[in-house]
């Protein structure tokens, strides 16, 4: 027996490694089975391969659903509109000022050509911008030949200018009905948002009649009615008045100089819109 013993005996180094080997064979047959049951219900999910073939093969309507967009036109759409697409207030405020330049959007390749907007952003958006698809709608606006009188052209005429939009075609109006009328071109660079650039890209498109101007009796005119121009504050409207109240009648733009509050520059700008006796 004492033989037999000692024959079957094994040594701890040889029961440490058989212990190790059957563990090793324990989690190699429990892996085998789990990995076993994940490609079964893979394969066998039927409703599973059915789902996921329907999500990929939506149309993009589909899938931006979730986020509440509707059709919208960029032309229109409000700081907070665009907000409310998911872009930032940086990314707003390109655009805001985009459209303050006169910039406008005639079809979707007018927005795809927005620096602020990236390529992915706009195959998200592109489904609900209700413009119509074509390349860039400024490609098929050119730069006026015969100038457009500025007195008389309205903002539907204005916006056939090259570099003119609608936000700068209302606020050229807008500054030409406070004005009384344009007696220079340059009087365009005053309206609000035309800086030099877009000056030099519009001057050679329009032209001036300064005959058509409204003028102003300044003889007889009140503080309220002189104060009209943007180059007078009411106080020096009204300073205008009282000196007349006081000295007579205006003869020559002249007499405008004895008015202390009033320097050369604005007795300049002030008088292609008066009438003196």
């Amino acid at each position: 027996m004492s033989y037999l013993n000692k024959q079957l005996a094994i040594t701890k180094k040889t029961w440490n490694g058989l212990v190790v080997l059957f563990c090793i064979i324990i989690l190699v047959l429990i892996a085998k089975l789990y990995v076993s049951d994940i490609t079964a219900d893979v394969i066998d999910d039927k409703a599973l391969i059915a789902l996921v073939s329907k999500l990929t093969s939506a149309p993009v309507e589909t899938k931006y659903a979730v986020s509440g967009i509707k059709k919208f036109n960029p032309d229109t759409l409000s700081s907070s509109g665009w907000q409310g697409l998911g872009l930032t207030e940086r990314q707003v405020a390109v655009i805001i000022h985009y459209k303050q330049k006169g910039g406008r959007f005639f079809t979707k390749a007018d927005v795809a050509k927005l620096y602020s907007i990236s390529s992915d952003k706009y195959k998200q958006l592109e489904p609900f911008i209700d413009l119509p698809e074509g390349k860039s709608g400024y490609a098929h606006k050119v730069k006026l030949t015969v100038p457009l009188e500025l007195n008389s052209a309205d903002t539907a005429m204005l916006k056939t200018v090259y570099g003119i939009g609608p936000a700068f075609a209302k606020r050229i109006v807008k500054y030409r009905e406070l004005l009384g009328g344009f007696h220079s071109k340059q009087q365009l660079l005053e309206v609000y948002g035309v800086d030099a650039d877009k000056y030099r890209e519009i001057v050679s498109q329009v032209k001036v009649n300064p005959a058509s101007i409204k003028k102003i009796d300044i003889n007889t005119a009140e503080a309220n009615e002189l104060n009209r121009l943007p180059y007078l504050s009411y106080k020096q409207a009204n300073a205008i008045v009282q000196y007349r109240l006081q000295h007579g009648e205006y003869l020559s733009a002249n007499d405008l100089a004895d008015i202390a509050i009033l320097d050369a520059a604005t007795i300049n700008k002030i008088k292609p819109y008066l009438v003196f006796k």
